[in-house]
């Protein structure tokens, strides 16, 4: 049997593989061919085609994707995991193209991969120092940085390098110059090689400088280096605007050997192009950008040819023929439209291409099983955003935008988290991190996480889209980020809680993201809250107190009024005759009735508001005086007041998001944000019960049929039902993995239906807390959730702007 006919069985008995395991998929997701030809619009034959191993060539790769996904989106929990099999499928399809484009002489088993450290591409992360031997293409560039960093060694401005992101400057910096300037080739005057010191701003600059220097003073007192890589981070990181100015104060100081400085220290500020124009502004430092410095552009051909060969032949690759070629053309190198940021696209093209060989030759065909240029990165970051359960989803996406900040020109950029940031989120947040971490797009190291590059920004289309929907709540986010941080650094200093219009905004976008705040963002809103309501009841308090001085004054000018009147009228009754008197005497009762009439009318206006059942008295009492416009008016407008006001139910301590009254009326349950239920008399009497046992805010409160429970849910993801009569909890469920939205008793009190903020609804045993059904189906948090009057069908409501019906004997969808 020839080779050639080797190979061709090896690829037919891995395409009937590949079809045999597809099957097996299919039957696990328990979808029949036909639905899942319509679900993902393929034709039934060409399905039946991919799944009996028949044709000649590689399956599409869209069709192959479209069909696993369709297929897991279904998939319950059972031996294998969704990552398992899509790992372990897309290892079958890329092994099946592999065989098929393989020559006819190296048929056969492919050999294991090698490790991942014998890589020679960083992918999207930056070249290290370590990395140097492989850091080809910039020659030029380091040596006229070295040329620049020669000319500072007696003092000067600092060398400001710049380009657009993902141009190579922290490359450049890390494996180009440091290991130059390590080797002495810039300080031939000096006595031996300057030490080299890397820093990147982050949110406290002034604090990375002083280690900086300690680093510095501890490598020997010879001449150093300064390297600040990613300078823009002072504006995305830093919301101190005089920390800011300080530092770039105190680097132009170190570069020029000002007073107190034993000598000159060479600054190079690396900087992205767009944030030049913020540079500018910074006191000091548009003097030294006028200096001279080295702008980054793109790489021309013979330059990346370097970079994709130079890093191939050190680590002894062989390149198939072809490679380079289509590599350049895809870049658009050979119609002059590449641009400098596409180097991470190219590095981590580059990675993914060698990921698909055996460790010793780059494919064309593994270039296009890796998305190309064009869909390298986005493809990476789909997969394993798709290998991922629901849960593990939304917490890599609030991950994911809790690594992106929206500065102030509405660029999104990435943002170095602390690991103590992240560290109330649960399990599902860190397998997604760990998912992400595995395959390069994040990197946690010496306790920051942070995006790889911010290429993955511009190529993942999914989280560009997560970027525009959630554009306002991130910029929200990072205002409340630096607020609290302040003052946690103030040492929580009343002065600096948010107040009007900032926390009012705050507290109404966060109501619905509050699972995306940490912990101390939480407490920070919370206590911003309870000081705005401990002001407004200050100020009630002080209104009522100039209330009820008003109303002593207005009854004195009424009794002094009254007074004047009488004795008036007793002047003129002495000074008449007595034929005179009794008409003198019936003129004044008129008059001290009118006064009395319009006194009372006023004095009813004014208790209107506060005292509406006294103000009708007084209207009345006016009216039996005289019947004149004043005393009519006031008779009317009392009567448009209800006599009995509304009776506030005073005792919570924080904002309620849930309410309900018992079956038979006589209690009123609440919760709120403080994480209380309450239990209240109707009436407004005596003091409220307090049930206490959640850890987040109560969303949903719910009586049971006979009034003697009480279910309420939170956003810590628990649920309790509490024995009203002992305000005890009489069954606790499990908890939930997110927000609990809405809960509601069958009319029999015997089950119990819940909604969360995942978008799933679920049934329980009400009395024993036992799980009997999950419905999924809603794409948004499930807000409403309600029995039919026979218990047999179960309503829910999502803000995914649909209504669901489902039988709970079939526990299906019915409409």
């Amino acid at each position: 049997m020839t080779s050639a006919a080797t190979g061709h069985e090896a690829a037919q008995e891995q395409r009937v593989r590949l079809g045999r395991r597809l099957r097996e998929l299919r039957g696990e997701a328990g979808l029949t061919q036909e639905s899942l030809s319509l679900r993902i619009g393929s034709a039934s034959q060409t399905l039946s085609d991919l799944e009996l191993g028949r044709g000649r060539r590689l399956p599409a790769r869209a069709l192959f994707d479209k069909y696993v996904k369709a297929c897991l989106s279904e998939l319950k929990t059972g031996r294998k995991t969704k990552q398992d099999w899509w790992e372990g499928l897309l290892g079958d399809y890329l092994l099946l193209g592999n065989l098929l484009t393989r020559p006819a002489d190296q048929a056969g088993v492919i050999a294991p991969e090698a490790p991942d450290d014998t890589c020679p591409y960083p992918g999207l992360r930056a070249f290290t120092e370590d990395m140097a031997r492989w850091f080809f293409g910039r020659t030029a560039q380091v040596d006229e940085l070295l040329r620049l960093v020669r000319t500072r060694l007696d003092g000067g401005a600092p060398i400001f390098v710049t380009g657009a992101s993902g141009a190579g400057k922290s490359s450049l910096l890390s494996a180009g110059l440091s290991p130059a300037l390590r080797r002495g080739q810039s300080a031939k005057d000096a006595a031996g090689a300057p030490t080299v010191v890397r820093i990147t701003p982050g949110p406290n600059p002034l604090t990375a400088l002083e280690q900086s220097s300690a680093t510095a003073e501890e490598d020997g007192p010879g001449p150093a280096v300064l390297l600040v890589d990613q300078f823009e981070e002072v504006f995305t990181q830093c919301t101190d605007q005089e920390e800011r100015h300080a530092f770039a104060a105190r680097l132009v100081a170190l570069a020029a050997g000002g007073e107190g400085i034993q000598r000159p220290t060479p600054v190079v500020l690396a900087v992205r192009a767009d944030f030049l124009h913020r540079c500018i502004a910074v006191p000091g430092l548009s003097g030294a950008m006028s200096k001279g410095g080295l702008v980054l552009g793109p790489m021309t051909e013979p330059e990346l040819r370097q970079a994709i060969v130079g890093p191939a032949r050190t680590a002894g690759l062989e390149l198939e023929p072809g490679l380079v070629e289509t590599l350049l053309r895809d870049l658009g190198v050979q119609g002059g439209r590449h641009d400098a940021g596409a180097l991470p696209l190219l590095a981590h093209t580059l990675q993914a291409t060698w990921a698909q060989g055996d460790g010793r030759r780059m494919t064309l065909a593994g270039y296009q099983a890796s998305g190309g240029i064009r869909d390298a990165v986005a493809n990476t970051a789909q997969g394993v955003y798709d290998a991922l359960d629901p849960e593990e989803r939304q917490a890599a996406r609030r991950l994911l935008l809790r690594l992106v900040t929206v500065d102030e020109g509405g660029e999104a950029v990435r943002r170095r988290v602390g690991e103590d940031e992240l560290a109330h989120e649960g399990g599902p947040s860190r397998v997604a991190l760990q998912r992400l971490v595995d395959q390069r797009l994040v990197t946690a190291d010496d306790g920051v996480v942070q995006i790889t590059h911010e290429a993955l920004v511009r190529a993942w289309d999914l989280l560009r889209a997560w970027l525009v929907e959630d554009r306002n709540w991130l910029r929200l986010r990072r205002d409340l980020t630096a607020a609290a941080e302040a003052w946690q650094a103030l040492g929580r200093d009343p002065g600096s809680l948010y107040r009007g219009h900032r926390l009012a905004r705050a507290v109404d976008m966060a109501q619905a993201r509050r699972s995306d705040l940490n912990p101390l963002e939480s407490e920070f809103l919370d206590r911003s809250a309870a000081a705005a309501e401990s002001e407004i009841e200050a100020a009630a308090a002080e209104a009522e107190a100039t209330r009820r001085s008003n109303r002593r004054l207005r009854r004195l000018s009424a009794a002094l009024v009254l007074l004047v009147v009488v004795s008036l009228g007793a002047t003129l009754l002495a000074g008449r005759q007595w034929q005179m008197a009794e008409t003198e005497r019936k003129a004044a009762d008129d008059k001290s009735r009118i006064a009395i009439a319009d006194g009372l009318a006023a004095q009813s206006r004014a208790l209107l508001r506060t005292r509406p059942g006294l103000a009708g008295l007084l209207a009345l009492a006016g009216l039996r005086y005289e019947a004149n416009g004043a005393t009519t008016a006031g008779a009317q407008g009392a009567l448009a007041v209800p006599m009995y006001p509304v009776r506030p139910l005073a005792g919570n301590a924080g904002t309620l998001t849930a309410v309900a009254f018992s079956p038979d009326g006589r209690t009123l349950a609440t919760g709120g944000t403080d994480t209380k239920v309450r239990l209240w008399r109707a009436d407004g009497g005596g003091t409220p019960v307090v049930l206490s046992g959640h850890t987040g805010a109560v969303a949903a409160v719910a009586f049971g049929p006979d009034g003697r429970t009480l279910a309420s849910g939170s956003a810590d993801g628990s649920v309790r039902v509490w024995d009203v009569r002992t305000g005890t909890a009489a069954v606790r469920l499990p908890a939930q993995a997110g927000a609990v939205t809405a809960v509601a008793f069958s009319p029999d009190g015997t089950k119990l239906a819940t909604g969360l903020e995942d978008g799933t609804a679920r049934l329980w045993n009400g009395r024993t807390g036992r799980a009997l059904a999950t419905f999924t189906g809603h794409t948004g948090r499930v807000s409403g959730v309600a029995f039919s009057p026979d218990g047999r069908t179960l309503l829910t409501g999502s803000w995914d702007d649909t209504a669901r019906l489902w039988n709970l004997h079939s526990h299906r969808s019915v409409g």
